[in-house]
C-alpha cells in the first residue's frame, strides 16, 4: 500500500498503515514535505511516479477533484482509496460510522433518529455519512450547523425525499434541541482551512 496524503492526516494514515500491516503487507509513506514537489513536480506527476512502488495507494488531497481525475486516467490501473478529498467526501469514516451504529444498534440502526452537528457544509465526513444514510431511508436526520457552515439546498431536498422528513424541521437551533431525543448525535469540528467564517 502506497499511503500519500497531500494534506495532513493522523488518524485515517494511521488506520491504512495499521490495517494493511494486520493484513500481513507492507506500507509505503509519502512525505510531501520532502518530495520532488518541493522541487516543482505536480500532483499527478507524483501520482504517477507512487504507483510504480505498490499494488494499491491511498489518495488525500485538498482539491476535491484531484481524486476524480486520477480515476479516470487510463495509466492508474492500481485500486485507488479515498482518503479525504477536500471538502467532498471521506467514504472510509463513513463505512467506519455505519458500523460503529450497527455495534451499537444492531440492525435497527436503520430506524434511528441521527443528529449531526458541525459543519454541515465543508465537512467531508458529515458529507459521505450523508450519502451513506440515503440507502437507509428509515432514518431520520437533523442537523445543527455551526453559523456559517449551514448545509446546501441540495443536501436539504435530498434528506426531506429520502427520508421523508418537513424541510423545515431539518435544520435545528441551539437554543431549542433536546439532545435526549436523539439516538446518535455526530460532532465535528470546524473545518478552518476549508472556510473562513
Amino acid at each position: 500500500l502506497i499511503n500519500a496524503f497531500f494534506e495532513l492526516s493522523t488518524r485515517t494514515s494511521l488506520s491504512f498503515e495499521s490495517a494493511m500491516k494486520r493484513l500481513g503487507g507492507q506500507v509505503i509513506t509519502f512525505n510531501a514535505t520532502t518530495s520532488s514537489m518541493k522541487k516543482g513536480e505536480d500532483d499527478m506527476d507524483t501520482i504517477m511516479s507512487l504507483i510504480n512502488y505498490g499494488h494499491a495507494i491511498a489518495i488525500r488531497h485538498p482539491n476535491k477533484e484531484f481524486i476524480h481525475n486520477i480515476t479516470q486516467n487510463d495509466q492508474i490501473t492500481e485500486p485507488i482509496i479515498n482518503a479525504g478529498n477536500g471538502d467532498g467526501d471521506h467514504p472510509t469514516q463513513a463505512l467506519v460510522d455505519l458500523y460503529t451504529m450497527y455495534k451499537k444498534f444492531g440492525n435497527d440502526f436503520a430506524t434511528k433518529t441521527i443528529l449531526l452537528i458541525g459543519d454541515i457544509r465543508y465537512s467531508r465526513t458529515i458529507h459521505s455519512l450523508l450519502t451513506i444514510l440515503h440507502h437507509y431511508p428509515e432514518t431520520k436526520i437533523y442537523l445543527l450547523p455551526y453559523e456559517g457552515c449551514e448545509p446546501h439546498e441540495d443536501d436539504l431536498c435530498k434528506i426531506r425525499f429520502i427520508h421523508h422528513q418537513y424541510g423545515e424541521d431539518i435544520v435545528l437551533n441551539q437554543e431549542t434541541i433536546q439532545y435526549d431525543t436523539y439516538d446518535v448525535v455526530y460532532i465535528t469540528r470546524k473545518q478552518k482551512e476549508r472556510n473562513s467564517h
